[in-house]
């Protein structure tokens, strides 16, 4: 499974090494070269939003260094207008941009106050307060380090005033890349969303380790080396390295997937080609296990959806009128769910709750489709180990 963010992270590498390039070196980007930059935006933008607001003051710098403006814009717009003659451009900006910042960042955002803006500000060195040991907070304590000894080098031996604060203002520019997260050394779910953060972090590092190593003459030029050398050899050599860890894969696909795939398994093995299904509130290998179209457009329902008036409206149609053949239903994950008025008393009422080897699952079945399964169909269902549903 591709990331969005994953994505996003070589192009911002491209253009992280451009602007560095036309900061601290005599660089003159050839037209194809600003034709690509301006493709590394296309890329960011349609993978993702949240990295714009430091990408427009990358463009910023590039435009005003470089003047290549049309070959920019050839390179960006071309590509943005092929993607247009299949999806509608209103469309995408509605439900991409404007959905997003109208009602899912003000729910989901955890940027609430100024102090939560202030902690973004010291984001990396947040690695340092919170007594976490894991592996990876090792990593961005021992670049933080790196990066400290960087603006040490630059206050007092390359000590060049423009320098300082163009090396400055691109680390707050880099700080701003992530505005979603704050804790550093977060992983899985937290952790995707900062993967261009953490590449861009790492390469602004490695990318000042050089400059200092060309720009000083003596042989304190190998500090800063030595340190990410010596520190990263340490760190690879510690037993809690991946590498190191032994892992049993049928044990992780087995606590990963096999609930998902099997209840999956069980909806196809009972379902007919018109069936429809709804995931509460998300996990989109369901659909594909089961083979089902979803009930609605969505195929996640988040709480914030439920405030999107077009959102609001079909979804209160389709359950209210005709309500999908199976739900899947995870009460846990919901929460405190605005629809819940709307969805509990359907499943209390008009649906089965299904048991696997009696034990309740988070599946649930039409009243009405229970009556149309075949023997067959109950058969192959109860292979799968879930217990037959009796209604007269």
């Amino acid at each position: 499974m591709l990331l969005a963010e994953s994505l996003a992270v070589y192009p911002l590498i491209f253009i992280l090494g451009e602007i560095f390039r036309l900061v601290f070196f005599s660089y003159k980007p050839k037209k194809w070269q600003a034709m690509v930059f301006g493709f590394a935006n296309f890329l960011i933008i349609f993978n993702a939003l949240p990295l714009i607001p430091s990408l427009f003051l990358f463009d910023l710098i590039y435009l005003f260094k470089t003047k290549k403006i049309k070959q920019f814009l050839l390179g960006f717009l071309l590509p943005t207008i092929i993607l247009f003659l299949f999806i509608s451009p209103f469309d995408w900006f509605r439900e991409t941009v404007f959905y997003n910042l109208k009602y899912a960042a003000p729910q989901i955002s955890l940027i609430k106050n100024n102090l939560d803006y202030l902690r973004l500000l010291f984001f990396p060195f947040l690695a340092f307060a919170k007594g976490d040991n894991s592996i990876f907070n090792q990593y961005l304590q021992l670049f933080c380090l790196v990066l400290i000894v960087n603006l040490i080098f630059f206050l007092f031996f390359i000590k060049r005033i423009r320098e300082f604060f163009s090396f400055t203002f691109l680390f707050l520019i880099i700080i701003f890349l992530n505005n979603r997260v704050l804790a550093p050394g977060k992983m899985y779910y937290d952790g995707f969303h900062l993967l261009p953060w953490y590449a861009a972090f790492i390469f602004f590092n490695l990318l000042t380790i050089k400059y200092i190593f060309m720009k000083t003459k003596r042989w304190i030029k190998w500090i800063p080396f030595f340190i990410l050398f010596g520190g990263g050899t340490y760190l690879l050599a510690q037993p809690s390295m991946p590498y190191f860890t032994q892992v049993n894969k049928d044990w992780e696909h087995n606590v990963n997937f096999s609930s998902y795939a099997f209840t999956g398994m069980a909806i196809e093995s009972i379902a007919d080609e018109d069936d429809r299904l709804a995931v509460f509130p998300h996990e989109s290998l369901l659909y594909w296990q089961s083979g089902l179209r979803p009930a609605t457009r969505q195929i996640a329902y988040y709480e914030w959806e439920y405030d999107v008036p077009l959102l609001k409206k079909q979804l209160d149609e389709v359950f209210i009128t005709n309500p999908p053949e199976f739900i899947y239903w995870n009460a846990e994950q919901v929460g405190p769910a605005s629809y819940l008025p709307l969805i509990e008393p359907l499943l209390e009422n008009d649906y089965w709750w299904v048991s696997k080897e009696e034990v309740p699952q988070k599946l649930f079945i039409k009243n009405e489709k229970i009556k149309e399964v075949s023997q067959n169909q109950w058969e192959r269902w109860q292979g799968l180990g879930f217990d037959r549903v009796k209604r007269d």
